[in-house]
């Protein structure tokens, strides 16, 4: 089963996640995770329902703009690789 992967966007699909407080926590990155309103997750879906959302923020402590944008440039890229296989269906 391959799942698509999007980003999300906007403030409040983030505030929507984080209001959902399940999260994992290291000491440098944060994982929260929501189902998405409208789709029951980890259920069998059709083709165009296999999808997981994921969006990134990344800190002013973690240096200049051109830093902060490389590192979200190289989660993005990470997360495409392993969240096709391993993400679940219906959450952001």
């Amino acid at each position: 089963m391959t799942i698509s992967v999007e980003r999300l966007k906007k403030r409040t699909e983030f505030l929507r996640v984080a209001g959902t407080r399940r999260k994992w926590v290291t000491q440098g990155l944060i994982l929260q995770g929501a189902p998405r309103p409208g789709i029951k997750p980890d259920t069998e879906y059709a083709g165009e329902d296999l999808l997981a959302r994921v969006g990134f923020t990344v800190t002013k402590k973690v240096g200049k703009a051109v830093v902060r944008n490389r590192v979200r440039r190289r989660l993005r890229a990470v997360a495409e690789q392993l969240m096709t296989e391993l993400a679940l269906p219906g959450w952001d």
